[in-house]
This record gives structure tokens, C-alpha cells and sequence, in this order.
């Protein structure tokens, strides 16, 4: 049911040096031998099959994850003693090891003053946000559209274009680089998306949560996200802080001539905050460390469309967020 989510989490404890015991099931091997980004798991040795599972100063047995992962985070209680592990980089970053390599730690004199994302729009998935009555969120193809109309967007062809730009004097531009244009090598993903100030934080397929804002935030590209997404982190994005927010779609030229008005003075505070945030929440070392040292009643792991549909089933009707400008 976690998939990717269940591979990132466990490689945070391998990474912080911890085995990690799931308990001797023949069928709960099959499960995540049979899955694209469980399967790793195995192959990585990052789990130990043992019955019973024992705790151990080096190892660590598995507290219950919920897949609810709304539930609280949509309508929090305010005696609950709950965590919701945050959106991780791409499987793939920690696979290969590219999550933390050297970025460069360019300085703010090479980083575009230009709103940037390497990711996919393909029409047949990511329109499906606002279809599941859960969030009103703009969905990434719907942010699309509305870029595309803006005076700000820079059209790429390919991805010379991309590096031209890059290189170039021409700035204060919206670049969404998708696999029609090319993709940028994973490899390379993060140094690419530190010569930006800012990141585009369009949303994921079934739920708001993407991995472009974590891979983002860890060579501190400021976030430029919609209000509604940025009040679901936990703690939230907070405006001119450590995101820049704009309220709703409708907003999204005006937001973004406000963006492009920024000092450099403005931009560095900000960036430092970013990676400050990241920094305090979003590592692995940040997330197993609050996980080993407090007391959680509820341990929610994010299971995409699974997690949606089990917070709509529990509120017919509920819709959370803004969507559109009052």
C-alpha cells in the first residue's frame, strides 16, 4: 500500500544506522519483492526478516503505520499526539545516493531570479487532483495552462534551450521543463534547481504532496505555492518566510510580478530559511531522530491515492482548502 513511501521511510533509518526488522512472512516478502519502489528494499538489504522482531541498539522495529495520512492533518485534533512524515525526495535520489551529493552551494550571484520545475504534466494523470473531491488545489495541468498564458512563461523546445537560459542574461521568466522538452538526469536534478531562486510547486497526481518541493528546498529553492498546499506541511510554508504563497490560482500572474519585484536582500533571508526548514524537518536524520526520541500516539506514512480515498470515506463531501479567490 506505501510503495515508494515505505522504501524512502525505511532507507531514513538505514541511512541513520539502524536495521530495520519486519517480522518472517513469506507472503510480506512476496508483497514488497513484487513492487517498483519496495522491491529496493531488498535488494539494498535495508530490512532483516526476523520472528520475533527485537529492538536492539542498532536495530528498530517498526511502529504501525497509518495510511490515513489526512486524517489529522485536514481536520486536526488538538489532543492528538500524531506524526505525519513528510514528503521525501524522489526513491530514486536515495537509491542512488544523489539526495545530499555536492551541489555546488552556488552563490546568489549565479541563481536565476526565475521560478523553475523539471517534472511531468502528461494530461492523462495530472489533471486527477480536482477530480477526487478532496482538495481544492489546482492541479498541475490546470497550473499549466495558466502559465502557459502568462507573460512571464519562457517556452523551451528542448533541453539546450533549458541550459541556455541558464547561461544566459534573460531572466525573471517561468521555465516548466517536461519529458516533451526532455528530462534533466536525476544525477543532476539538484544542482540544476539550485541555479534557480525559486521552485514551481505544482502539486502530485491524486494528492497535493510532490517530491520536486523537498529536492527543491534541500539546495534552497524558495518555494512558489499555492496557499492551500502550503498550509498541509507540517509545521506549514509560511509566506515571505520560507515560500513564497500566493492565494489561489486566479492570483498566479499578479503573485508572480510580486515574486519578480523581490531584493536580493529579501531572497537571501528567504533562502536561508528554506534551508533551515529542510534542514530541521525534512532529512532523514531530521525525521527518524523525531521518531526515536518522542512519544507518538499515531505514525501516518503517506499512501497517495490510498490515503485520499480513505480521508473522503471517512468525510463525504469534505473538501479542505481554498481554490479559488473569494
Amino acid at each position: 500500500m506505501f510503495g515508494r513511501y515505505l522504501y524512502c521511510f525505511v532507507k531514513f533509518f538505514h541511512l541513520q544506522g539502524f536495521e530495520v526488522c519486519f517480522p518472517r512472512s513469506d507472503r510480506l516478502i512476496a508483497q514488497l519483492g513484487a513492487h517498483k519502489y519496495s522491491s529496493p528494499m531488498l535488494r539494498q538489504s535495508l530490512v532483516r526478516f526476523c520472528d520475533p522482531p527485537l529492538a536492539t541498539s542498532s536495530t528498530i522495529v517498526l511502529p504501525p503505520l497509518d495510511p490515513n495520512y489526512f486524517r489529522d492533518l485536514l481536520s486536526p485534533r488538538s489532543d492528538a499526539e500524531c506524526y505525519h512524515v513528510p514528503i521525501s525526495q524522489h526513491p530514486w535520489m536515495y537509491y542512488h545516493g544523489y539526495w545530499n551529493e555536492d551541489w555546488g552551494g552556488e552563490g546568489e550571484g549565479t541563481r536565476k531570479h526565475s521560478i523553475f520545475m523539471s517534472g511531468n504534466f502528461d494530461p492523462r494523470y495530472y489533471g486527477e487532483l480536482g477530480k477526487e473531491g478532496v482538495f481544492k488545489i489546482t492541479s498541475r495541468l490546470d497550473l499549466l495552462n495558466l502559465v502557459r498564458r502568462s507573460r512571464f512563461y519562457f517556452p523551451t523546445a528542448d533541453l539546450p534551450s533549458v541550459y541556455r537560459f541558464v547561461e544566459g542574461k534573460e531572466d525573471k521568466r517561468i521555465l516548466l521543463v517536461d519529458p516533451s522538452v526532455g528530462m534533466i538526469p536525476m544525477k543532476h536534478l539538484r544542482r540544476m534547481l539550485s541555479r534557480f531562486a525559486f521552485v514551481f510547486a505544482a502539486p502530485g497526481i491524486y494528492m497535493p504532496f510532490a517530491h520536486n518541493v523537498t529536492e527543491a528546498m534541500s539546495v534552497g529553492s524558495i518555494p512558489f505555492i499555492e496557499a492551500s498546499y502550503a498550509a498541509l506541511f507540517r509545521p506549514k510554508l509560511e509566506h515571505m518566510v520560507n515560500a513564497y504563497v500566493f492565494e489561489c490560482a486566479e492570483q498566479l500572474e499578479d503573485a508572480t510580478d510580486a515574486l519578480f519585484a523581490l531584493s536580493r536582500e529579501q531572497i537571501l533571508t528567504m533562502k536561508a530559511n528554506v534551508l533551515d526548514y529542510h534542514d530541521r524537518y525534512l532529512t532523514p536524520a531530521a525525521v527518524v531522530d523525531r521518531l526515536v526520541t518522542e512519544k507518538h500516539d499515531k505514525i501516518y506514512l503517506q499512501a497517495e491515492r490510498a490515503s485520499v480515498k480513505l480521508w473522503r470515506q471517512e468525510n463525504e463531501g469534505g473538501v479542505t482548502g481554498h481554490g479559488t479567490c473569494p
